[in-house]
């Protein structure tokens, strides 16, 4: 069946996509407004389409926003949750990229973690890696070093981490290699995030949901302060 969204979600979402976009000066004020205006007007519009098709378009004069609702993964319970991704109509190109994902091995939790974070990453263009994808990789350990060596930048989620800390030494090595990475600090851990970590990029997150919707928001200034992107033109909507 498919997932159902309602016009205070989709607003929401769309104002804290805005909002952000606005903060990290990836959006003017007056494209901020008028965007918001457009969204305001054809809200129960948009409602329709995303919860017959989920899909829908927003016009903007010579451009136009497409809208998709996906469905996110809770770890454990296998519940879902709505996700929502907007691109800009166009077709310009950008650098392909590479990010690592280092997570506890544990499948309630990187199943759902590497779901939500496709979603997130390939509408910027990012493919998503991980360590023991490849079955001829010889050696856990250097597989490790060799796909962060390899990749662009990183995400690490110290989900339940407390009794195995592998992760830390994950970001170690990403440290050590110079590579970009964001550390994804779970507020349920009963260990707090090691002192030395404290002033990396950390996002603090009570659910996927929380982490997804961050992430979506705030990865184009991420990939810019990080130098990865010069500017961050949007994908073609199709």
């Amino acid at each position: 069946m498919r997932r159902r969204t309602n016009r205070s979600e989709v607003r929401r979402y769309f104002r804290r996509w805005l909002d952000t976009a606005f903060r990290n000066n990836l959006m003017d004020r007056n494209k901020r407004e008028r965007t918001l205006t457009a969204m305001e007007r054809h809200v129960s519009r948009m409602v329709v389409g995303l919860n017959r098709s989920g899909t829908a378009r927003l016009d903007l004069g010579s451009r136009y926003l497409k809208i998709f609702l996906r469905e996110g993964r809770n770890p454990s319970s296998g519940s879902g949750f709505n996700l929502f991704e907007i691109q800009w109509s166009g077709n310009e190109h950008r650098k392909e990229l590479r990010c690592f994902l280092g997570s506890r091995f544990v499948p309630a939790i990187s199943d759902a973690l590497r779901t939500n974070l496709r979603y997130v990453l390939e509408p910027s263009g990012i493919e998503l890696v991980w360590s023991g994808m490849d079955m001829a990789a010889v050696g856990f350990f250097n597989d490790i070093i060799e796909k962060i060596r390899g990749c662009d930048f990183c995400i690490f989620d110290n989900r339940l981490t407390a009794r195995k800390p592998n992760v830390y030494i994950e970001v170690g090595i990403a440290y050590v290699l110079g590579k970009p990475f964001i550390l994804a600090n779970y507020k349920g851990n009963s260990a707090r995030i090691p002192s030395d970590l404290a002033h990396i990029s950390n996002i603090d997150y009570t659910s996927y949901k929380d982490l997804s919707e961050t992430l979506y928001f705030n990865l184009p200034s991420f990939l810019l302060d990080v130098g990865l992107r010069k500017h961050l033109p949007p994908r073609r909507a199709s």
